[in-house]
């Protein structure tokens, strides 16, 4: 569980992050289809990994060869300019395409990423509000995926577009 504790601009801020071990969930997870394991973490019958829990991410949606994965942006994934690190946006991305082509295979069959892209358009910042990032599998073969992301705010902005290889290991 993320705890992030809001002080005076002048004051010291704090994170207390706590997990456990993430092999039983990812057990679990293999036992399942890609969209079922989702959806078990969607549920709160699986946790979700522990870089998931850190950055608050949850997934509003979920079908096959498309998922949804809500991030609030805040101060503490900003970088020196102020505005959220491309690297959380990047995490973020990476997630919502990852997810989608998980959501199309079997039990059994996992995925890995080969390489994405990220086309940063306008700034993410703390005071941005609650962002989605939604990914959709373009093309679902054999051995690989191409998948497709887009960061927008609650107002369909966009922020941000993405692009990615994923091999699949069967």
């Amino acid at each position: 569980m993320t705890q992030l504790t809001e002080r005076p601009a002048t004051s010291p801020r704090s994170l207390s992050f706590t997990w456990e071990d993430p092999n039983p969930s990812r057990a679990a997870l293999r036992a399942l289809s890609g969209l079922d394991s989702i959806r078990a973490i969607q549920d709160g019958d699986v946790p979700p990994m522990p870089f998931a829990q850190l950055m608050g991410l949850s997934i509003p949606h979920a079908e096959s060869g498309r998922v949804t994965f809500a991030f609030r942006p805040s101060e503490l994934w900003e970088n020196p300019m102020g505005t959220l690190h491309g690297g959380a946006i990047g995490t973020l991305l990476d997630s919502a395409m990852g997810m989608a082509v998980l959501s199309t295979l079997d039990q059994g069959v996992s995925f890995t990423t080969l390489e994405y892209k990220v086309n940063f358009l306008r700034p993410v910042l703390a005071t941005t509000g609650e962002v989605h990032a939604e990914g959709v599998v373009l093309h679902a073969g054999k051995s690989q995926a191409v998948v497709e992301a887009r960061l927008l705010d609650a107002d369909g902005k966009l922020y941000a577009l993405a692009s990615s290889t994923c091999a699949i290991l069967r």
